[in-house]
C-alpha cells in the first residue's frame, strides 16, 4: 500500500526516464507492482521491435543481394557480347549466302546454255535411235522395256534387243506373279473368265507358241462345229423337202463356212468368247482348269500384243473386231494359195515350152525385191499347213497333259 500510494503520490515514476535508471538487475526491485509494470513495458518495446522487424523483412523482401546482381550484371554483359558476336557471323553468313545464290544462278543459265548447245550437237552431229520405239514390237510393251533398259548403254539395248528377236520374247518377266486374282462372275466378264472374286488363278507361263497352238486348235474346233451345223441343217433339209439333194451340193456349202453371214448367223449367234469357254469344258472336262486356261489365254493375249494374229484373235473375242474379218483373211490366203498353185503349173510349163534363154530370165525373176517381199509374205502362211499343225500337236497334248 504504501508503494502504490507513493506511486499516486509520484506520477514521475511512471516517467521513461525513472524507468529508465532503474538497474536491469531488478533482484534489488522488492514492490511487486513496480515489476510488473516493468514487465509491462518491455513487452511493448518488444511488440514495436517484432513489428519494426516484419516491416523490414516485407520491405526487403524482393531486393536482390548486391554480389548476386553484380553477378547477374556480369553474365548480362558477357550475353550481350556473344549476342553482337552472332549477329555479326549472322550477317556475314547472310551475305555469303546472297553471294552463293547468285552464283548459283548463273550457274544453273550456263548449264542450261550448254545444254541447249548439246541437245543441237547431238540432234545434228550424234543422232541416236529413240529406243522407246522398241516396245511396240516386245512382249509386256512400254512397262517391260523400261525395267530391261533401265540404266543401259546402247550396245546393251542392242544385245536385250537381239537376245529379245533369238528367244521370239520368250525371257521370263520381272516379278511374274505366280497366280492370277479373278475379277468376278459378272455378266460383262468375258464367259471363260468368270470365276468369284478372291480366287487365285495358277499362272502357267503360257509361251508364244503354245499360245499360237492354242488359238488354232480352238478356230480349227469352231469352224468344224460350224461345218457340222451345216450338215445337220442340210440332212433336215434333204429330208424334208429335197431327197434327192446329192453330195455335190453339200460341198460348196462347207467351203462357203467361212463367209462372214454364215458366221455371224450359225449356232444362234453363238460368239468366239462363248465358244472358248464351251471349248475348254469340252477339251478339258473341269470347270477349274478351264478357267484356269482362260485366264493363262487372257495373260499370254496381253503379253503377245505385238502379234498380228493374236491381237486379231483377241480382239474378236472382246468385240472390237467383227469375227468376218478373220474368215475373209483366210479366205483371201486361200484365193492366193489356189493362185499360186495355178502360177507354178504355168511356170513349169513354160520352162518347159520356152528355150534356156528365156528360162534363165523366169528364173531370175524371182530375186526382185517385189519377189523377195512376196516370198517372205508367204513363208509366214505355214502356220496354217497341216504338216505344221500335225507335228505341233503333240507338243500340245504333252503340255496339257502334264497340266492335268
Amino acid at each position: 500500500m504504501t508503494t502504490q500510494t507513493n506511486l499516486n503520490n509520484n506520477p514521475s515514476l511512471y516517467t521513461d526516464h525513472y524507468l529508465s535508471e532503474i538497474d536491469d538487475d531488478l533482484t534489488s526491485i522488492n514492490d511487486f507492482d513496480l515489476l510488473k509494470f516493468q514487465l509491462i513495458r518491455q513487452r511493448q518495446i518488444l511488440f514495436s521491435f517484432i513489428e519494426l522487424l516484419i516491416k523490414t523483412e516485407l520491405s526487403y523482401e524482393n531486393i536482390v543481394l548486391r554480389i548476386d546482381y553484380e553477378n547477374l550484371l556480369n553474365k548480362q554483359n558477357q550475353l550481350n557480347n556473344e549476342y553482337n558476336l552472332l549477329k555479326n557471323e549472322y550477317q556475314h553468313l547472310g551475305q555469303t549466302c546472297l553471294y552463293l545464290i547468285n552464283k548459283t544462278h548463273d550457274l544453273i543459265d550456263e548449264r542450261n546454255k550448254y545444254y541447249n548447245e548439246w541437245q543441237t550437237n547431238k540432234s545434228l552431229l550424234t543422232p541416236r535411235p529413240d529406243w522407246d520405239k522398241v516396245s511396240n514390237v516386245i512382249d509386256g510393251g512400254i512397262e517391260r522395256w523400261k525395267i530391261l533398259s533401265n540404266e543401259k548403254s546402247s550396245e546393251q539395248l542392242v544385245d536385250i534387243l537381239i537376245k529379245e528377236i533369238i528367244n521370239e520374247n520368250q525371257i521370263e518377266k520381272i516379278n511374274e506373279q505366280d497366280y492370277f486374282d479373278a475379277i468376278g462372275d459378272d455378266l460383262l466378264v468375258l464367259p471363260f473368265l468368270r470365276m468369284p472374286k478372291n480366287t487365285r488363278i495358277l499362272n502357267r507361263r503360257m509361251r508364244r507358241r503354245m499360245t499360237g497352238l492354242l488359238i488354232k486348235e480352238i478356230w480349227t474346233d469352231k469352224i468344224r462345229d460350224s461345218e457340222d451345223h451345216i450338215r445337220r441343217n442340210l440332212s433336215r433339209t434333204k429330208e424334208s423337202n429335197s431327197p434327192e439333194l446329192s453330195s455335190s451340193v453339200l460341198s460348196p456349202l462347207l467351203q462357203t463356212t467361212h463367209s462372214p453371214s454364215d458366221n455371224n448367223t450359225n449356232q444362234n449367234n453363238k460368239t468366239l468368247a462363248d465358244h472358248v469357254a464351251a471349248y475348254f469344258e469340252k477339251r478339258f472336262n473341269s470347270h477349274t482348269i478351264a478357267i484356269e486356261m482362260g485366264y493363262n489365254l487372257n495373260d499370254a493375249c496381253q503379253r503377245y500384243r505385238n502379234s498380228e494374229r493374236i491381237n486379231l484373235f483377241w480382239g474378236i473375242i472382246t468385240g472390237q473386231i467383227e469375227e468376218m474379218v478373220y474368215h475373209h483373211q483366210m479366205k483371201s490366203i486361200s484365193q492366193l494359195l489356189q493362185h499360186l498353185i495355178k502360177m507354178k503349173k504355168l511356170f513349169s510349163i513354160q520352162q518347159e515350152s520356152l528355150p534356156l534363154k528365156a528360162r534363165k530370165a523366169i528364173v531370175s525373176e524371182p530375186t526382185s525385191p517385189l519377189a523377195v517381199i512376196a516370198n517372205r509374205r508367204l513363208s509366214s502362211l505355214s502356220l496354217f499347213s497341216m504338216k505344221e499343225h500335225q507335228e505341233s500337236k503333240g507338243t500340245y497334248d504333252l503340255f496339257f497333259h502334264r497340266m492335268n
